[in-house]
């Protein structure tokens, strides 16, 4: 019985609940998925009751060769979520394992807090951390002080949109953001982040060095006003944001000051020397001709 020869998995998109992840994890405890490299589980409609019975049944080896597993898109909370990130901590639990996807499940900041913990134990996972679409909202009281004795140095992509982050979210954040040194991406978008969260951000950044390496910032979609852009701005001149490539701000509250304070920044030798990509899409509160100062200083050449 079970699957002797099945690499690739995949059930996603159905209605399966806690009851068949229980029956799915008694065929991996029975050892009869032991070949399977590819396992998809997403969109489905277990919670967490069924990832508590998938982590205690992949805990002792059952699935040796698996390298991908995708349980985005269900019903996960932080106790799901706590005893699968205890489970792949552990040595025995999928050894092979490389890409974990939880993204779009319903697990908080006590979920995030393990997850990034297991990160820590499993360096062989991929250095990329994708919550988007979760409530995670404030971070866990603990997580920074348990980071500060194991940082996640080689973290790359760290995606947290749609996550109910607010300023006070972006407060204990940016005490996490220089134990990432590694850090290139950052998605912020779509959550209720303010002037007061950028500025904590940026202040971050200029005072703590933290996110050296930044590629990517996103921060679509979030209430930023003129205050945001000006901070972007004084953070960029003052030397720093020098590896960032590619900036979006879609679908904010901007007007022509702020703009116009960025394009200035845009036009320093100094600020921004490798960005290549600004979005700046749906900005309704800014006239033609800070727009026109846009792509002019866009279209400026920098030394």
């Amino acid at each position: 019985g079970g699957l002797p020869r099945c690499a690739y998995f995949s059930m996603s998109q159905n209605r399966i609940g806690d009851e068949g992840l229980r029956q799915l994890a008694q065929a991996i405890e029975a050892n009869k998925m032991a070949e399977i490299v590819y396992l998809n589980l997403s969109s489905n409609r277990f919670g967490n009751a069924g990832a508590s019975a998938f982590a205690n049944a992949i805990t002792f080896g059952g699935l040796p060769k698996l390298k991908t597993l995708s349980l985005d898109t269900n019903l996960i909370a932080d106790k799901g979520m706590r005893d699968l990130s205890a489970a792949l901590a552990t040595a025995t639990a999928a050894p092979a394992l490389r890409c974990f996807e939880v993204a779009s499940n319903r697990m908080g900041g006590a979920g995030l807090e393990a997850l990034m913990m297991m990160v820590v134990a499993r360096q062989g996972l991929q250095p990329r951390l994708d919550v988007h679409n979760c409530r995670i909202g404030l971070l866990a009281p603990n997580l920074v002080s348990r980071l500060h004795s194991s940082p996640l140095r080689n973290l790359h992509l760290l995606d947290m949109r749609n996550n109910r982050l607010s300023d006070a979210s972006l407060k204990e954040l940016c005490l996490l953001f220089p134990l990432l040194p590694g850090l290139l991406h950052l998605s912020l978008c779509h959550n209720f982040i303010g002037d007061a969260g950028v500025e904590l951000l940026c202040h971050a950044v200029r005072q703590d060095n933290a996110l050296p390496n930044l590629a990517y910032l996103g921060l679509n979609g979030n209430y930023l006003g003129d205050a945001s852009f000006v901070s972007l701005a004084t953070t960029a001149s003052a030397g720093h944001f020098t590896e960032l490539q590619d900036l979006f701000l879609l679908d904010v509250v901007v007007n022509d000051a702020g703009l116009l304070k960025l394009c200035e920044a845009l036009k320093s030798p100094s600020a921004f020397p490798n960005l290549a990509t600004l979005n700046l899409s749906t900005l309704r509160e800014v006239s033609s001709e800070a727009e026109q100062a846009v792509l002019s200083a866009c279209e400026s050449d920098k030394p």
